[in-house]
């Protein structure tokens, strides 16, 4: 079965991928910060069993508190789950489908994060996928839920339909023209957030940023959806604007970047992971630009990369010293 990631998305020259999260709590049990561990562990053989009695669905169970730190960092360098989950302290898990385009998070911040993430512009998509897995998984456990103020969640900002949706951008023309910040003030005003790579806290490495909206109270599913897609939409336009116009005036400029990139990539023995998300972004920079360069195989290479990741690709890679030779000979393979 082809990865999500493997299926190009629209508009991918600028948009790596979009993701729709549903924060939900079983009706009845204590949440998270207030559970034992026996609940704890109790809930996650009864979101398996619910899934099992879909059918349909397949989806492989991991107990993130048995896992090794190489494969809990490998997950959280691949964006399939949370930094909640990741620093936990509870008995909790991912149920993850064969793809890896739909989880279900068990005891993070709330009971689950049911999340779906497509390539490219995808959020329709991706929510629609998302209120199936709800659907099905409130059939078998009971979510708590209020007429007043819907979905009962952890954190008041997650209150209502409880959705989170975020799109990840690659902006690195309106990064070095100082036009983000333009972005990050235009989005705040519109009640969303502008975040670095992996989310609240981080940096916006090789500029890449997620945006999503800030709160769900108050809002409809589609009215989140839509105002997303919107904002995001202008960005598109705004970066393409930037891009066209380097194109017209520095065309050689924008070649020596994009094809010097790749011409490093190609031929280095060692690379460290910063140094590499950086190449690789500044090769993305000729998606759509460049009909030689393609911005899903270079997203399949950023997902390649962390430390995490390499360690786990082969035998003996323990070392800094060896992640970046295995880190710069996948690379080195890819790109041939």
């Amino acid at each position: 079965m082809r990865n999500w990631f493997e299926n190009h998305g629209t508009d991918l020259d600028i948009v790596v991928s979009s993701r729709v999260r549903l924060a939900r709590n079983v009706r009845g049990v204590a949440f998270p910060g207030r559970m034992t561990e026996d609940a704890a562990a109790k809930l996650l053989d009864q979101v398996e069993a619910a899934l099992s009695a879909a059918g349909t669905l397949s989806f492989a169970r991991h107990d993130f508190h048995k896992l090794d730190a190489a494969h809990r960092g490998a997950l959280l360098e691949r964006h399939l789950v949370s930094r909640d989950l990741y620093n936990g302290r509870l008995p909790r898990g991912v149920f993850l489908s064969e793809d890896e385009g739909a989880a279900i998070m068990v005891n993070e911040e709330d009971h689950l994060r049911i999340q779906v993430i497509g390539s490219g512009l995808a959020i329709a998509d991706c929510l629609a996928d998302a209120k199936r897995l709800d659907t099905l998984l409130d059939e078998s456990l009971g979510f708590a839920f209020s007429e007043r103020l819907g979905y009962l969640t952890a954190c008041p900002t997650n209150l209502g339909c409880g959705l989170r949706v975020s799109v990840m951008l690659h902006l690195p023309a309106l990064t070095e023209s100082g036009g983000i910040r333009n972005v990050m003030h235009a989005a705040g005003q519109v009640g969303l957030t502008v975040r670095g790579l992996y989310g609240e806290g981080t940096r916006a490495d090789g500029a890449f940023y997620q945006i999503s909206n800030a709160r769900s109270l108050g809002s409809t599913e589609q009215e989140i959806a839509e105002r997303l897609e919107t904002a995001v939409k202008s960005i598109i336009e705004s970066e393409r604007k930037l891009r066209r116009r380097l194109l017209d005036e520095n065309k050689l400029y924008l070649e020596d970047r994009v094809y010097r990139a790749r011409g490093i990539l190609q031929s280095a023995r060692l690379l460290r992971s910063e140094e590499a998300l950086s190449l690789l972004s500044d090769l993305r920079l000729g998606a759509g630009v460049f009909s030689e360069i393609d911005a899903g195989q270079v997203d399949r290479l950023i997902r390649q990369i962390g430390a995490n990741t390499v360690s786990l690709s082969g035998e003996g890679i323990s070392t800094a010293a060896a992640r970046d030779a295995a880190r710069a000979e996948l690379v080195r393979k890819a790109l041939v």
